[in-house]
């Protein structure tokens, strides 16, 4: 649940500042006080985040505000 309110606030971020790229977004967690971190997999991450982003903030549109969060757990959030 944590992961789909984070894509949703990735998407709104994203959908307020169009000319971030994810691999922007990456260069600055990668240069945060984070461990050791491969850069190509923080730009795939955000790529999915904003994807996953843009799907979920579609389904409250459709459904309503909060509409991700009545999904529940048993929902598998990696596919």
């Amino acid at each position: 649940m944590v992961q789909r309110c984070a894509c949703i606030l990735y998407a709104e971020y994203k959908s307020r500042n169009i000319s971030t790229s994810p691999a922007a977004v990456a260069a600055i967690l990668c240069n945060s006080c984070l461990p050791t971190v491969d850069s190509a997999s923080v730009i795939k991450a955000v790529d999915k985040m904003t994807t996953q982003g843009s799907y979920y903030r579609n389904l409250e549109t459709a459904l309503g505000a909060g509409a991700t969060l009545a999904l529940g757990t048993n929902i598998h959030e990696n596919t």
